[in-house]
């Protein structure tokens, strides 16, 4: 599956990838699911948050500036494949 624009991303906890893009080329791609209740100190009363698979990161979507943009589906664990 191709990105997809982060509007339509699934907030049902699923396991995605976010990236943001420079150009045509996607930067930092993140497996993360969201949380409709998680907060991040550094953006005092925002709730709702993209988390890293397995905690700790947190990535906004309430400043646009550093926002991730486009979504895909997380590719299968090697594991699991």
């Amino acid at each position: 599956m191709d990105w997809q624009p982060i509007d339509t991303a699934p907030r049902d906890g699923r396991l995605v990838e976010l990236t943001w893009f420079d150009g045509d080329e996607p930067q930092e791609i993140y497996p993360m699911r969201w949380d409709g209740e998680a907060r991040n100190g550094l953006i005092p009363g925002a709730v709702g948050f993209w988390v890293l698979d397995g905690g700790g990161a947190t990535w906004s979507e309430h400043n646009e500036d550093g926002a991730p943009t486009q979504w895909r589906p997380a590719k299968p664990s090697p594991q699991f494949a």
